[in-house]
C-alpha cells in the first residue's frame, strides 16, 4: 500500500478499512477487489459492490 490513508478517507467522505486477516471478505462472502460494503437505502440489507481499478 503507498499513500495517506486518512487523507484518502478524508477525500471520499468514506471510512477505510484493510481486511488484512480475510475476516470481513470471509464474512460478506466478497470475491473481488476492491469492493465497497453500503447500507441500502431504506433496507436493512447490505450492498457489496465491486470497484472497477483503471
Amino acid at each position: 500500500m503507498n499513500g495517506n490513508i486518512k487523507t484518502t478517507a478524508e477525500t471520499l467522505n468514506q471510512r477505510i478499512y484493510f481486511d488484512q486477516g480475510g475476516v470481513l471478505v470471509n464474512r460478506f462472502g466478497i470475491e473481488k477487489l476492491p469492493s465497497v460494503v453500503d447500507e441500502m437505502p431504506n433496507q436493512s440489507l447490505l450492498r457489496i459492490t465491486e470497484v472497477a481499478v483503471k
